[in-house]
């Protein structure tokens, strides 16, 4: 199970859920979207957080999983992502904030399937026999 990542799924899920939330927010049916944007960087430090202290912990077995893993891109980007969404004004009906919504929300998926992966992998290599399962 733990080596069965698939980061097509991730990435495909991630686009099309974004997609369908920068089209709910250019239509109007999503008016306050900074709930979204603060969620996604409080989500990237925690990402980065937890990269910094499996680093420090385990360095063994968890440098194996931040080389194989796209949580360290999916952090930065959220952080960067989000920092510019929280410095402009977002306006209903903007194609320039509907994209940025669009990346805010591409990075918020693909970080939580990121640190869902994270959380699997370490209860694996914590609870099962290495060579068997993982």
């Amino acid at each position: 199970m733990c080596k069965s990542k698939n980061k097509i799924f991730n990435f495909l899920v991630s686009f099309f859920i974004a997609f369908s939330v920068s089209i709910l927010f250019f239509t109007g049916a999503i008016s306050s979207i900074l709930t979204l944007v603060y969620f996604t960087l409080i989500l990237g430090i925690l990402g980065i957080f937890s990269i910094v202290i499996s680093v420090f912990c385990n360095k063994s077995t968890e440098c194996e999983y931040i080389y194989k893993s796209n949580l360290v891109g999916n952090s930065i980007g959220a952080i960067i992502s989000s920092s510019f969404a929280l410095s402009i004004n977002l306006e209903l009906f903007s194609i320039a904030s509907t994209f940025l919504i669009g990346i805010v929300g591409f990075f918020l998926v693909s970080i939580l399937i990121s640190l869902i992966e994270k959380i699997i992998y370490t209860s694996c290599y914590k609870y099962c026999d290495k060579e068997k399962v993982c």
